[in-house]
């Protein structure tokens, strides 16, 4: 299951992504290449989650980072045994604490490090001039949702999307359009991807402004599975109407609160109703 989830969010990631030039996915000899250098060294499996990220992308094709935040990049798995290697070496110097079952997957480009604990799946930060190792993800899915909600954030082009980090369970969101048009064969798509009443979508798709529009409320989902199944739903009529060479307005509200969002981060919200 988690497992899953890593990989839907770093699928996400590359959708949404314009600017970051990753390198191509590892290869198998290259997994299994990790995976005997990770028993040698550690007398550890290689973790799933690691293998996942490197069948993602192994490094980036350009030293530039990941986050707005930070300016750490993905390393190779090259890189990253080279990295280990160093530290595992009692020869060389380098500022304690290192543990042997951390293996290095990002840098700064600085001799910093985020490092993946072998044992407890956490990424720990490594500072070659501080001795704090404090732990800044619980996992790599936590990390990857991290990346996953800068990206959307620099995307945000309508509204200020403040509302899209507001609890799900709050929230209603709507589609409507700002120029109506008349395309009964969209409405006949709609009704078939989302169940609605057809003459709903039908008014939705002949008027503008948010009178008329299409609403899913998240409150009333019995779980946060089915909440995240309503925001694809709304993903998908989204989709088919931008298809149509129209284009849709989505907004959230949020208790008294309500705004325009980029349809872009209904991506990242459905996959917050599942891991909140």
């Amino acid at each position: 299951m988690n497992d899953s989830i890593l990989k839907e969010i770093l699928y996400r990631i590359d959708r949404m992504n314009k600017t970051i030039e990753f390198a191509a996915p590892a290869s198998n000899e290259q997994i299994q290449h990790l995976a005997d250098e990770v028993i040698k060294k550690s007398s550890r499996i290689l973790p799933d989650d690691l293998r996942t990220l490197f069948l993602w992308h192994n490094g980036q094709a350009v030293a530039q980072s990941l986050s707005s935040n930070d300016d750490r990049r993905l390393l190779s798995i090259r890189e990253s045994l080279k990295e280990w290697n160093y530290f595992l070496n009692s020869n060389n110097e380098f500022l304690e604490p290192f543990k042997p079952n951390w293996l290095p997957i990002l840098t700064n480009g600085r001799s910093d490090y985020l490092v993946y604990d072998l044992d407890s799946g956490n990424l720990i930060a490594y500072w070659h001039d501080e001795i704090d190792r404090d732990i800044e993800f619980l996992s790599l899915i936590e990390w990857a949702k991290y990346i996953e909600l800068d990206i959307t954030r620099l995307k945000s082009k309508a509204g200020s999307d403040v509302l899209i980090y507001s609890r799900p369970e709050d929230m209603i969101i709507s589609v409507y359009l700002e120029e109506g048009t008349k395309n009964f064969v969209l409405a006949k798509e709609i009704h078939t991807l989302a169940g609605l009443p057809i003459l709903e979508i039908a008014k939705m798709l002949g008027s503008s402004g948010i009178n008329s529009a299409l609403k899913w409320d998240l409150s009333k989902a019995e779980n946060c599975i089915e909440r995240s199944r309503l925001v694809r739903i709304v993903e998908k009529v989204v989709d088919r109407i931008q298809r149509n060479g129209i284009k849709p307005v989505v907004s959230i509200t949020s208790g008294d609160k309500a705004e325009k969002i980029n349809p872009d981060s209904l991506e990242s919200l459905s996959l917050r109703c599942l891991t909140p």
